[in-house]
């Protein structure tokens, strides 16, 4: 069977699996994780649920409760799209023009100690990770009322 490219649903999450939803659902669309990890989210201050599935290039994020949620998504699948590009085909210029067409000029950009480049569009609570001209990962999560 084909994978499926991530298609990203900013603020809301993927197709198959909205932000809000819980651990069960997320196993019920893509079975048991690989791997998981549980850490304590110290800019957020709450623990962490991350459910890994490699061979789908995708980590989900849970925010530990009594019914831990989901609350962000990573990928660094090829072949994600976003508004039906292929984002991981932009270098950063792109990237840029591609969020301006869609009338989305402010974002920030952050370089982290290790030399990683960081592009955020706060407005889709998006990251776009890039490390020398390439990009690596992108990172999304649910609004501010989750």
């Amino acid at each position: 069977m084909k994978k499926k490219p991530i298609e990203i649903l900013p603020l809301q999450g993927l197709p198959e699996l909205k932000f809000g939803e819980d651990i069960a659902q997320a196993e019920f669309v893509f079975g048991k994780p690989e791997e998981t990890e549980e850490f304590d989210d110290e800019e957020f201050e709450f623990q962490t649920i991350v459910y890994y599935y490699w061979d789908l290039g995708l980590s989900l994020f849970f925010k530990k409760a009594k019914k831990p949620v989901l609350i962000a998504i990573e990928t660094d699948d090829l072949k994600a799209t976003l508004l039906d590009k292929k984002v991981f085909q932009m270098n950063e210029k792109a990237l840029i023009e591609f969020f301006a067409t869609q009338k989305m000029y402010d974002y920030e950009a952050e370089v982290e100690d290790w030399g990683e480049r960081r592009l955020t569009w706060e407005a889709w609570n998006i990251d776009f990770y890039f490390e020398g001209k390439e990009m690596t990962t992108i990172n999304w999560s649910a609004g501010a009322e989750q």
